[in-house]
């Protein structure tokens, strides 16, 4: 296909939704530009589907505004609402929702003949063009039951994208799909996505799928944005202990500021002994903190390290997953989980060096409020 979207992109600002007493939204602003993938990361009830539904205009919300290639088609104050088969968008479903006593061209043809205004060559070739696009080029004979799933999530998106819409919205669609033909439709969507240029806002519980996909992750929490940023910002520099949790694995201490550092470092104490930590935003002597520490950033040896720095810690557990060995530490009353690429003669119960530079010791706020 041809298109190339080049309009203003999707703007959400200060939207709120409530269901009864549930704040399921609750002032949620973002915009999505042309061209960019932005995920909505969260666990179940965390506001990212039905933010999604009011995009999309199965939801009217209680406040807010939604504009699309600067069309407002959402104004809770002035009461505007576009209705959705009116917002020119494409959506692709969870569970795929095509019919199976239609065939690939019939299901993907559908949205054209219930808009009308094309010929019937017109519409043969603008759906052809769309499964050429996905990949599905001389399937159309085909019915949904002579397809694998992969297919069948094809076909959704064709069927999306046969409208030529200025914006693709995703729910969940490869969580149906077996691992492995998950992990390869993500780059395909995104291949098809990008060369598109088509504005796209993608909604997941797989945090995974999100680092994977997206320019930019808004990581959702009890209906608000906890932290939105690229994938190698959210997942190196959370500011939540939420976001650290939920994304990838953290340790977490607790741990005394000393003193100021350098330029966005502090001095700090916990079980690993007097050492730095990484944070911004004002802390002073004394005040206890939460520091995150991921897996695969815990350096061991089984010699002192040169520098002299470090702790010492006792082996609990040893797991061979393949890439990495996994290791479980023990230091006081301080349970660390470690990764390691290469595997250390060390037998459980025995002793370990290990160490944490500055720069992946991250201070978090504990409450879910922020830390900066």
């Amino acid at each position: 296909m041809s298109t190339v979207a080049g309009g203003a992109g999707l703007d959400v600002s200060n939207l709120v939704t409530r269901y009864g007493t549930v704040l399921a939204v609750n002032d949620v602003s973002f915009h999505v530009a042309p061209g960019e993938f932005v995920s909505l990361l969260g666990p179940s009830g965390c506001g990212k589907t039905t933010t999604l539904r009011c995009i999309a205009g199965f939801e009217r919300p209680d406040q807010g505004r939604i504009s699309i290639d600067g069309e407002t088609v959402t104004d809770a104050e002035t009461g505007e609402f576009t209705p959705p088969n009116r917002r020119h968008f494409g959506m692709v479903f969870q569970s795929y929702a095509i019919w199976p006593h239609m065939s690939v061209m019939d299901n993907v043809a559908y949205p054209l003949r219930v808009r009308g205004g094309l010929s019937r060559p017109a519409v043969r070739e603008r759906t052809l063009q769309a499964l050429t696009t996905v990949g599905l080029g001389g399937f159309e004979s085909r019915f949904p039951t002579q397809l694998s799933g992969g297919q069948q999530q094809r076909v959704a998106l064709a069927r999306a994208l046969v409208m030529e819409p200025r914006l693709l919205l995703f729910d969940e669609p490869l969580s149906n799909l077996d691992a492995k033909l998950r992990e390869r439709m993500r780059f395909e969507l995104i291949e098809i996505q990008s060369a598109l240029g088509i504005p796209a806002v993608y909604v997941t519980h797989d945090q995974a799928e999100a680092m994977v996909m997206s320019s930019r992750v808004i990581v959702m929490e009890r209906g608000e944005i906890a932290q939105e940023g690229s994938p190698e910002q959210i997942y190196a520099r959370p500011r939540t202990r939420f976001v650290a949790d939920f994304i990838g694995l953290s340790n977490f201490l607790d741990a005394e500021i000393v003193e100021a550092a350098e330029a966005g470092q502090w001095r700090c104490r916990s079980v690993l002994g007097a050492h730095r930590c990484r944070g911004s935003g004002d802390h002073h002597p004394g005040q206890r903190v939460v520091l995150a520490i991921r897996p695969e950033r815990i350096e061991l040896g089984q010699e002192p390290f040169p520098e002299g720095d470090g702790f010492r810690a006792t082996v609990q557990g040893r797991y061979f997953l393949g890439p990495y060995v996994e290791y479980f530490l023990e230091l006081g009353e301080q349970r660390l989980r470690v990764q390691r690429r290469s595997s250390l003669s060390v037998p459980l119960g025995g002793q370990v060096h290990a160490r944490v530079h500055a720069e992946d010791c991250q201070i978090v706020a504990s409450d879910g409020a922020p830390s900066a």
